[in-house]
């Protein structure tokens, strides 16, 4: 049963612990959501969204409802380029007479390439599903004009697209507004014109809560790009544009050569009720764009507009979405908490380090699968929130272990046998308060030692001899107290202290019990070293000694002691006193005694009463110890009973 102080102390020290951990993973998630903010994760955020993009999508989806029909280096050297509006008519009327929803023409004409540039002038005007393009540029792009015969019809889109900072296209730009007259682009025509025999149209609608206008395809709104949206930092929200989910590689398009139509090898099967778009598929022409899938022509971005629009109008697929920039900052911090929390509260270097690398792992399967789902979470900052997190706990909880370890070492480490240093590291929160060994009540055996005979041996010896002849005592003394599992607290000239249940917390009366007979276990020891050691000082005729000994077992105050500069951790109390007191009770009449015995053992009442009956003992009654106002029953212990051996 767990002591309440211990309690308090377990859950002080775990206090701590979460209050480090908070304080570590707020530090790591304002230094990433910083990070982020300046766009220091930018090109890296994207880099990981081609990846995600690559992972969840990686098998084309085959879409029957766009066909694509490209000018390659073939027809350039056939046709010569740019195609002559005469050829270029021909082509329409046939993809016409195979009647699509919308033809989409990729090719500029804003000058006539004659022959033919009646005939396509006419054919133009006559099919509505035809749709022609302009380029409106801007800084750096020039302008390309449209056909002069579609200006103000709806038979006109825009072919601009919007790169990111590292040219490649994510986005869609479907809509410009400029001068008041807003402007479609060639995959919203070709989309709208698709959607319009389902009765599906685009219109706006104001937001409930902004109350910003937004772009709704039927049913169904268009998340509107805004500048500082998911990884983008002051990126160019102009127009209307929104991320374009390309759900569908290459492969995924029926793909004809310019040739191929004219000769009849196109299967109007494939065309009729879809959408055509017709345009540059030729290197030579760089009309390519770099995604997440590699480069793609301009005719294929086109086609991933288109698909993007028919999927999101039909409801048979969603948009990229992502939580918004305050929810994201939210969602960082709560990753590096939890990070540093787990990783803080595991307690040890090692399982620490475990669980950062499973959350790992868990960060990055959870982003996968949150992308495959349609959502593009913040997976590089939350990522880094959890590795800095992770990283920063893993070295606090290093620093804190090798501090500690090195603070109970110096306190113990000279005495104690290394099973108990490790069990007092393994308790270090109950033990440890505030990085000091947290004061106590405790029930211990405290051992005073005296060596009998040292005066007279002082005055024989020179000083060095006598200085090494007194630490062999103390050593061979203090090496069996350590391997009896009791601890040497202090040295006082020829005497020492020791003492059983510390530092340890004592749960129970057998723990009690256990260290009062170690005790006494550790004194006959003693007593038959003492033995050895005379017999050995004899035959180096050296002074011989008698050693007296003091044990009492009782409740004592556990703690540091001492002055700001020097401190000590050992037990003070009645207990300590009494056991002082035996040892010193009666020095002249120990002195006096005509018997072999070399060691002299005195216990209290509460030692003698823990002992059981395997030593052989006997009482010396009630005694007046000095300092005490009333007497103490007091035991001489003489053996072990099983041994029968007189010490």
């Amino acid at each position: 049963m767990s002591s309440p102080s211990r309690g308090k102390r377990a859950k002080s020290g775990a206090g701590r612990r979460i209050g480090v951990a908070l304080g570590l993973g707020l530090l790591v998630a304002v230094a990433v959501i910083g990070l982020r903010s300046v766009g220091a994760l930018e090109r890296l955020e994207l880099d990981v969204y081609d990846v995600l993009f690559r992972a969840t999508r990686s098998e084309p989806q085959r879409d029957d409802r766009v066909v694509l029909v490209g000018v390659t280096e073939d027809e350039i050297r056939e046709y010569g380029y740019p195609i002559d509006d005469h050829t270029l008519a021909k082509a329409l009327e046939i993809l016409s007479d195979y009647a699509p929803r919308a033809i989409g023409v990729d090719l500029y004409r804003d000058h006539a390439v004659e022959p033919g540039h009646d005939e396509l002038r006419s054919i133009v005007l006559r099919e509505p599903a035809i749709v022609m393009i302009q380029q409106l540029g801007g800084e750096g792009v020039p302008a390309v004009l449209p056909p002069p015969y579609v200006i103000g019809t709806s038979q006109l889109g825009f072919s601009d697209v919007v790169p990111d900072p590292d040219g490649a296209v994510r986005r869609a730009l479907l809509a410009v507004s400029r001068g008041g007259v807003e402007g479609l682009s060639l995959s919203t025509l070709l989309a709208l014109r698709f959607l319009a025999v389902e009765e599906i149209s685009l219109h706006w609608e104001t937001h409930a809560q902004s109350g910003a206008p937004v772009l709704h395809l039927g049913a169904q709104p268009i998340l509107r790009f805004r500048r500082d949206d998911a990884a983008y930092v002051a990126e160019d929200d102009g127009g209307y544009q929104t991320l374009l989910d390309y759900r569908r590689g290459r492969a995924a398009y029926a793909h004809y050569s310019f040739g191929d139509l004219l000769s009849g090898g196109v299967p109007a099967g494939e065309i009729r009720g879809g959408v055509v778009i017709l345009g540059a598929a030729a290197a030579s022409l760089r009309d390519d764009h770099l995604t997440p899938f590699g480069r793609i022509h301009g005719i294929e971005h086109h086609a991933q507009v288109v698909s993007h629009l028919l999927d999101l109008g039909l409801g048979t697929e969603g948009q990229v979405r992502f939580l918004g920039g305050a929810s994201e900052s939210v969602l960082i911090l709560v990753v590096a908490l939890l990070g540093a929390l787990l990783v803080v509260g595991s307690g040890s270097t090692w399982r620490g380090a475990l669980a950062w690398a499973g959350g790992v792992g868990f960060v990055a399967a959870g982003g996968v699968i949150a992308f495959a789902m349609g959502w593009w979470l913040p997976l590089v900052p939350v990522a880094l929130a959890w590795a800095g997190a992770g990283a920063a706990s893993t070295g606090y909880i290093g620093f804190a272990e090798h501090a500690d370890r090195r603070r109970i070492m110096e306190l113990f480490g000279r005495f104690l046998d290394r099973s108990v240093a490790d069990e007092i590291w393994r308790q270090r929160d109950a033990f440890l308060d505030g990085g000091a060994p947290a004061a106590r009540k405790a029930t211990i055996t405290a051992m005073m030692v005296d060596l009998q005979g040292y005066t007279g041996a002082s005055e024989r010896l020179e000083p060095a001899a006598q200085m090494a002849w007194v630490n062999r005592y103390l050593d061979a003394m203090a090496r069996i107290v350590g391997a009896s599992g009791g601890v040497v607290n202090d040295y006082a000239g020829d005497g020492l202290m020791a003492n059983f249940g510390v530092p340890l917390p004592r749960e129970s009366e057998a723990e009690i019990a256990r260290d009062a007979r170690a005790a006494v276990d550790c004194a006959l020891a003693m007593a038959a070293e003492m033995e050895r050691l005379n017999a050995a000082w004899r035959t180096e005729g050296l002074p011989t000694c008698r050693v007296r000994i003091g044990l009492a077992t009782g409740e004592a105050l556990v703690g540091m002691m001492g002055s700001a500069d020097r401190m000590k951790y050992t037990p003070v109390g009645d207990t300590v006193n009494t056991a002082a007191r035996l040892e010193s009770f009666d020095r002249e009449g120990f002195a006096r005694e005509e018997d072999e015995r070399t060691t002299r053992i005195l216990i209290t009442r509460s030692t003698f009463e823990r002992l059981g009956d395997a030593y052989e003992a006997e009482p010396l009654g009630p005694l007046a110890l000095k300092g005490k106002q009333e007497e103490v029953w007091v035991f001489r212990v003489l053996a072990l009973r099983d041994r029968g051996e007189n010490r």
